[in-house]
């Protein structure tokens, strides 16, 4: 029994198959791949997010509003608010704010002079519709559209009149210059006796008015 477990453990075993390599790679080349995703899915949504900031920065300029309160949390709904005519707590109240979410961009599309379809876009595409809104043509027409005053109250610029009415009219309005050719225009005094002479000798012009009463004042000119 003895020379039995000794020839068995004695006996050359087998060595175990190298085990593959394959799995390893395979590991690593995952990882490199979603790593390559996540960044290209991150510098997607920080453009995104560049896009939308620049947009509502504009909005608010054109606005009259000053651009850097759309990056203040709290301040940007209140003069979102104030933008449309709207009280801007309303996004802050539960229940409220979804009504809120839904009428504030059909107002923001109302005061842009833009139709209640765009209104929609802003809602459901808003990432599309905001860049169109803030970096297309359209001007703030103010609240009730009242002819584009900036809804901080700028003062209107240069060239607009103070007082009164509008533009003066074209087309022939104000003080042209004078007629050429024509003798048009205030002219020099004519040569050889005309203009404004000096005041007749002898007599002419208003006397003193009479001594003594009787009608006081200056009497018409003695011939």
């Amino acid at each position: 029994m003895s020379t039995m477990l000794m020839s068995l453990l004695l006996k050359p075993h087998a060595a175990p198959p190298p085990m593959p390599h394959a799995s390893g790679d395979s590991g690593a080349a995952g990882l490199l791949a979603g790593g390559a995703v996540m960044i290209v899915v991150m510098l997607f949504v920080a453009a995104l997010s560049f896009v939308i900031i620049g947009s509502m920065w504009k909005i608010f300029t054109k606005a009259g509003e000053p651009g850097w309160m759309s990056l203040v949390p709290i301040m940007n709904c209140l003069v979102y608010g104030k933008i449309i005519g709207k009280p801007g707590w309303w996004l802050f109240v539960p229940f409220l704010n979804m009504y809120a979410a839904i009428v504030y961009p059909l107002e923001l599309a109302k005061v842009y002079g833009q139709s209640t379809g765009f209104g929609v876009g802003l809602i459901l595409l808003p990432l599309i519709f905001y860049p169109m809104l803030g970096f297309g043509s359209a001007r703030y027409q103010g609240v009730g559209g009242q002819g584009g005053q900036p809804a901080g109250g700028a003062p209107p610029g240069y060239g607009q009149p103070a007082y009164g009415g509008g533009a003066p009219p074209q087309g022939g309005g104000g003080y042209g210059p004078p007629p050429q050719g024509g003798g048009g225009g205030y002219g020099p005094p004519p040569q050889g006796g005309g203009g404004y002479g000096p005041p007749p000798q002898g007599g002419g012009g208003y006397g003193p008015p009479p001594q003594g009463g009787g009608g006081g004042g200056y009497g018409p000119p003695r011939s």
